[in-house]
């Protein structure tokens, strides 16, 4: 099982730009994420936008994580 800090974003690589990736919980010691909001490093070094903010109803860890992967990754592609 992934160890994961909630408190701390995830980050992701995908064609050169550095996706962040904050989950939002409901309950402390829920095991599938409420929302998801997916920030984009601007060519300004320390500043960040937000690229999506996504809800779920998700049913797993795993679907969350693929889906928002997938949706920042998308969004990297279509600008």
């Amino acid at each position: 099982m992934l160890y994961l800090d909630r408190e701390l974003p995830i980050r992701h690589q995908y064609r050169h730009r550095e996706l962040i990736i904050k989950l939002n919980w409901k309950w402390p010691n829920a095991g599938i994420p409420e929302s998801a909001v997916v920030l984009c490093e601007s060519e300004v070094p320390g500043e960040s936008v937000i690229a999506l903010y996504l809800n779920g109803p998700w049913t797993s860890f795993d679907q969350a994580m693929s889906e928002v992967i997938l949706a920042g990754e998308l969004w990297v592609d279509c600008q």
